[in-house]
């Protein structure tokens, strides 16, 4: 029974355990390796660094909201901002293992395990071959800020909920497919975007013959939304404010503008009036990859697979580029699109030395306290 567990599991768990036990040395040696700035004195593990250095930036305000709970400050940085799920799962983790951070890095590492067997089995049924599966597979594991699916952070679980959700949608398997939207909306606000695609799948495989697909398909979606619609419940009850996740969001340095209206004042900031910043030319390249990776999956796979790509990077660009190259991590089908893309050996290989490259650096200068994404 294992031996046919681990040939059917073989490679996304090889890829998980080769990885994430490499980032797990290489984050511990570049934090006591090289000096952090003034700032860093204040851990919020000093006694495990091994544990601290998964415990960054947003790290703390999943910990609070697991610890104390939600606050809301107006005009400040405030943990409304922040959905629910995973700081919920991180407190039940913790009440078992007695150390929050420790949870978190136990729940990040579990979720990304089972979003890679997931991710498996979805590009073993779309992709051409197992070799562009095993690429897919691989390029996700190395991307350059695939540190954060190790993080205390939602991006691991966030992940697991989108493609349980696409793997239930391509089954055609409908309260599953709305069970993972729901769970993806109490996570991150974007994990909305699945209760559309779920509208959008019932009525192309139902044919829209008539007002009650509509109505079902409505509730499908309803369904799916129930995370979000929760959410804005507690914060009405709690802040009298539905929207306060949104609201708090210009304390965050995000405002929201528009596509339009973000795209001049990048242009001239960084491109006229003084050199790019190396965050905003990263944050672009990571643009550029899940816009590409998305319109050709909508040849490949649907529109389904090329709108959830795209909303989920236009979205957030909408209020700035800050955190792109993390949120392009959610943009799954780019990544099956490289992986047929890189049937030529040398993108292969180049993406093999490039990705890892930039994944030690940019790990380091997290660990470190500067800003990634």
């Amino acid at each position: 029974m294992l031996r046919h567990f681990w040939d059917v599991w073989a490679w996304p768990l090889q890829v998980f355990l080769l990885t994430r036990i490499t980032l797990l040395g290489a984050a511990f040696l570049a934090d006591i390796a090289l000096p952090g700035p003034p700032e860093m004195a204040g851990r919020i593990e000093p006694t495990n660094l091994w544990l601290d250095v998964w415990a960054r930036w947003d790290s703390g305000f999943y910990l609070h909201i697991a610890t104390e709970g939600y606050y809301l400050y107006p005009d400040e940085p405030s943990a409304v901002a922040f959905f629910p799920l995973y700081p919920l799962l991180l407190k039940g983790v913790s009440g078992l293992v007695g150390n929050p951070v420790l949870a978190g890095v136990l729940l990040s590492h579990l979720s990304f395990a089972l979003a890679l067997m997931v991710f498996w089995k979805l590009c073993l049924q779309l992709l051409n071959d197992q070799a562009s599966a095993r690429r897919a597979i691989l390029y996700l594991a190395i991307f350059p800020t695939s540190f954060y699916f190790s993080a205390v952070y939602t991006e691991s679980l966030s992940l697991l909920w989108v493609l349980l959700a696409f793997y239930a949608l391509h089954q055609r398997r409908w309260k599953w497919a709305a069970l993972g939207a729901a769970l993806a909306s109490a996570t991150r606000v974007t994990g909305i975007l699945l209760a559309g695609v779920l509208l959008l799948e019932y009525l192309r495989a139902s044919g829209v013959r008539g007002k009650w697909q509509w109505l079902l398909g409505l509730a499908l979606a309803g369904l799916g939304g129930l995370g979000l619609l929760s959410y804005m419940a507690f914060l009405a009850i709690q802040f009298d404010d539905p929207l306060a996740f949104w609201s708090v969001q210009g304390s965050f340095s995000r405002e929201i503008g528009g596509f339009i209206g973000e795209i001049r004042p990048l242009f001239e900031q960084n491109f006229l009036t003084g050199p790019i910043s190396w965050n905003v030319l990263l944050d672009l390249l990571a643009l550029a990859f899940g816009i590409t990776g998305s319109l050709i999956a909508a040849r490949r796979w649907g529109l389904s697979y090329a709108l959830f790509g795209l909303l989920s990077l236009l979205i957030p660009f909408s209020s700035g580029t800050g955190s792109l190259s993390r949120y392009v991590l959610m943009v799954f089908p780019a990544f099956m699109v490289l992986g047929e893309a890189a049937e030529r050996p040398w993108l292969d290989n180049l993406i093999r030395f490039v990705f890892p490259l930039l994944l030690g650096l940019l790990l380091a200068m997290h660990v470190n306290g500067i800003f990634v994404a």
